[in-house]
């Protein structure tokens, strides 16, 4: 197997080494098909003398960068088959430096189950999950009521069920947004 450039430099980057040491190791995995310990035992010349952790660490992102971009190449064939591909998707998926932005950037393009959020949306509960949510007037009980239910068409039966459906429909629209995502994340690994 022949090395990839481009992983070569993402791996130096990501382990702040010099790209001829981290070269030097992957040419030693990949081309030679060397373990770790026998590099770090044997082959100190070639490595600068690293432990198996800093080799491992290169070994690992350098597969990081392949499959990151193995996945980036399924993502963008199956969003266009799908015909759903716009050109701001596309650059933010060429823009997605992780696993995990990627996967939040196709989550919306998987085929799933019909949620709570998809049946709320068949009622025709959008229009109401919006107002919720960029109204600046108070919305009133008799308001819904007048515009979201239709207990006789067999659909909304009653507020409740209106407030449930569009609470739904947000719900969903928040765990997918992107940025909403990156800030939870953040939040989370800095306590």
């Amino acid at each position: 197997m022949s090395l990839q450039p481009e992983a070569i430099v993402y791996a130096a980057k990501e382990t702040n080494l010099a790209a001829n040491v981290v070269m030097s190791v992957c040419r030693l995995i990949v081309e030679e098909e060397c373990t770790v310990p026998f590099i770090a035992r044997y082959r100190k010349e070639a490595t600068s003398g690293m432990d198996e952790v800093q080799i491992r660490s290169i070994h690992e992102h350098y597969e990081m960068y392949l499959e990151i971009e193995k996945r980036r190449a399924f993502i963008i064939e199956a969003v266009t088959k799908m015909e759903m591909m716009t050109p701001d998707l596309l650059k933010q998926i060429q823009k997605a430096v992780n696993l995990n932005q990627l996967e939040d950037l196709y989550a919306p393009f998987k085929s799933k189950k019909k949620t709570k959020a998809m049946i709320a949306k068949e009622l025709g509960l959008e229009p109401l999950a919006h107002l919720l949510l960029t109204s600046k007037t108070l919305l009133t009980n008799q308001n819904i009521e007048e515009s979201f239910v239709k207990p006789t068409e067999g659909k909304v039966k009653d507020i409740l069920e209106a407030l449930n459906g569009a609470g739904d429909i947000l719900s969903d629209r928040f765990a997918h947004d992107i940025d909403v995502k990156e800030k939870i994340r953040r939040t989370f690994w800095d306590i």
